[in-house]
């Protein structure tokens, strides 16, 4: 067998093309702006904040690296957005070589009381938006390439006063559907992680009572919630061909070393 050198691998991005879904605020846009910092040009994906997902842009194209950067609208939960999402990242960059499933929602409740419509646009965002996306950018994404998925810690633990059990489900889809493509996907070198944060600074959490974001906050061993950006040093870490090389059917977890015993 002849021996693997890891160093013949790039330490950057430098000349590959990243699509990142949900990427007009939040971690999308922390996770986007990363990927550009070390060299990709950048997919940035938004299904109804056009002038957010400008903004983003502006700030990669700001970097001053030459890294370039296109928003594109598509509503991922739809076969033929998915689609044409993938086929256009392609026609602007000529390639795919990083994929980032960041766009989803969250809609909390207990079981038998979350409303229905609540439970299909999760499962159409959570489960649906990475299926299909996944599904249209197999075929696109160079050898050697990544698949990153974003998750939640939620899809491993329950935490008490905090009911959620149809958002950890579809989270649980998540982490099960990146085992299954990156055993799929190895002949090709491409490695499918998946990255769970813990509690972190986002809408979803913006959306609860004071009370419940201290003892999440508290739940971490910094005492201190996450930020967008530490989610998005985590995908970077996978993405990256050198220190990613290792990593395939995995699930890094950013949580700072939430227990979540609150």
């Amino acid at each position: 067998m002849t021996a693997f050198d890891i160093k013949t691998l790039p330490n950057n991005l430098n000349g590959q093309v990243a699509l990142v879904t949900g990427a007009s605020r939040g971690i999308g846009r922390a996770i986007a702006i990363k990927l550009a910092e070390l060299g990709a040009n950048v997919v940035v994906n938004y299904n109804g904040s056009a002038a957010a997902a400008a903004e983003v842009v502006a700030a990669i194209k700001a970097l001053g690296n030459g890294a370039q950067a296109v928003a594109i609208q598509a509503d991922v939960s739809s076969v033929a957005d998915a689609d044409r999402l993938v086929a256009e990242t392609v026609k602007a960059f000529g390639r795919l070589d990083v994929l980032v499933n960041n766009a989803g929602v969250f809609r909390g409740g207990l079981t038998d009381q979350l409303p229905l419509d609540d439970y299909h646009k999760l499962v159409g965002a959570n489960i649906h938006g990475v299926y299909y996306t996944t599904r249209a950018a197999i075929p696109a994404i160079a050898d050697g390439g990544a698949i990153i998925n974003i998750s939640s810690v939620v899809s491993k633990t329950a935490i008490p006063g905090f009911p959620n059990a149809a958002y950890s489900a579809t989270k649980g889809f998540v982490d099960a559907l990146t085992r299954g493509v990156a055993a799929e996907l190895s002949p090709r070198k491409i490695r499918v992680n998946t990255v769970s944060p813990g509690p972190t600074s986002s809408d979803m959490i913006n959306s609860l009572d004071q009370q419940t974001v201290d003892q999440l906050a508290q739940s971490t061993f910094f005492k201190r919630l996450g930020t967008p950006e530490d989610i998005a040093e985590a995908v970077a870490f996978l993405a990256v061909p050198r220190s990613g090389a290792w990593f395939t059917g995995q699930n890094l977890v950013s949580a700072g070393g939430a227990t979540f015993s609150l």
